[in-house]
């Protein structure tokens, strides 16, 4: 799955903007946002299954290749439940484990989030890396989620540079946000989201644009 299409807000009364700093929205059962319950790494907690691979290394990552211990091209990744069902999947045109800092290196990536099953996520990144302490995902340059829509209107959330908390699942940006669903759309500059208890904070300079 592509790039989402982004909606367009229409034109209508803009928002008086919200008193504290911190806006916080509180996300329906519909729209939980179950990022990454295990770690992207198969060598290290064995809960993800290789799907596909291809024996030789990219060419635009030969350069490094004396760093990598393994490189996976083309892949998809499965992050297994309690009871046992694949909750997400991640994809990756290329991923490489760089042994000189132990760190994981994944590029082209498309996750899909699996836990609600009539509006499922998709989240997509160009770069991302996980640190050798296996603790949080850095998605870095332009990061867009996605909900399809179930009940309600599709959500797209537009920002950039999340660092993803595995084990708490909070997400956290200081980059710009733009959160779109249907004719609605608001941005902010920062975020902090609670996966697991549908609450999204947006940090500062919260502007909103609804639709009647």
């Amino acid at each position: 799955m592509g790039y989402p299409e982004r909606r367009r807000a229409r034109s209508g009364a803009r928002g008086r903007g919200v008193p504290p700093r911190v806006a916080e929205l509180r996300l329906s059962a519909s729209l939980r946002f179950s990022l990454f319950s295990a770690i992207l790494v198969a060598a290290v907690l064995g809960s993800w299954y290789l799907t596909q691979s291809q024996p030789q290394p990219p060419d635009e990552l030969t350069d490094t290749q004396s760093d990598e211990s393994y490189y996976m091209r083309d892949a998809t990744l499965l992050g297994i439940g309690d009871n046992g069902v694949p909750s997400y999947r991640v994809h990756a045109a290329h991923i490489r484990h760089i042994a000189m800092d132990d760190s994981i290196e994944l590029t082209n990536i498309r996750v899909r989030f699996e836990t609600d099953p009539d509006a499922p996520w998709t989240l997509n990144a160009p770069r991302g890396q996980i640190p050798k302490e296996r603790e949080y995902i850095d998605l870095i340059g332009e990061v867009t989620a996605s909900r399809e829509p179930g009940e309600g209107d599709e959500l797209v959330i537009v920002t950039r540079d999340v660092r993803v908390l595995l084990e708490e699942r909070i997400a956290t940006t200081e980059a710009l946000v733009t959160m779109n669903m249907g004719p609605h759309a608001v941005t902010a500059q920062g975020m902090r989201a609670y996966l697991k208890q549908d609450r999204v904070e947006l940090q500062s300079d919260v502007h909103g644009l609804f639709a009647p």
